[in-house]
């Protein structure tokens, strides 16, 4: 390239040189889905801007496959790339995403009714419950006595299991008197 300078005090001076031109550097956002939990029928929607990134849009993939969508409790290892082009650089952003379990909900309310010196075994509890402590014998007559029991949903994977507790109301005993 040749400089002309059009002022006296200056000596004009004839050269080649060379000009790097830099990229322009890509920058990924993506949406926030932090302190996610489960929620049935819902999914989450992956979503990803490149800023200085030309033409080239965002390619998502989600534990090695290409998708924008998740909604079952877990952990997600999220990749969000971009292609370098002649004028922009390639990008790429890591970082995972967790969806925890959710509690489920149960309204149980029924109190249970049994009879002095017997085991908790013996009380039938709704689907999906079981007695913490099933060999339990029931050694006090009184309403209102609570114990633990333990609900596992049918679906582990997308709820937790919970300890609730269940009232038993414990009656007297009716004595049996045999005659020899």
């Amino acid at each position: 390239a040749t400089y002309n300078l059009n002022d006296s005090n200056y000596k004009v001076v004839k050269g080649e040189f060379t000009v790097n031109v830099k990229r322009i550097v890509t920058t990924i956002s993506v949406n926030d889905l932090s302190g996610l939990t489960y929620k049935a029928n819902t999914t989450y929607t992956i979503t990803a801007t490149a800023t200085n990134a030309g033409e080239a849009k965002p390619v998502i993939t989600v534990n090695g496959s290409e998708t924008y969508s998740i909604g079952n409790a877990g952990t997600y290892n999220v990749v969000v790339s971009v292609e370098e082009s002649a004028h922009y650089t390639a990008a790429t952003l890591e970082y995972e995403i967790v969806i925890a379990k959710a509690n489920p909900t149960t309204d149980f309310t029924k109190v249970n009714t049994a009879v002095w010196n017997t085991k908790l075994s013996a009380i039938t509890l709704p689907t999906g419950y079981a007695w913490v402590n099933p060999d339990t014998v029931l050694s006090t007559v009184g309403n209102g006595q609570t114990f633990a029991a333990t609900f596992t949903p049918s679906d582990t994977a997308n709820y937790n299991t919970i300890t609730s507790s269940f009232t038993v109301n414990v009656e007297k005993a009716t004595a049996t008197i045999t005659a020899n």
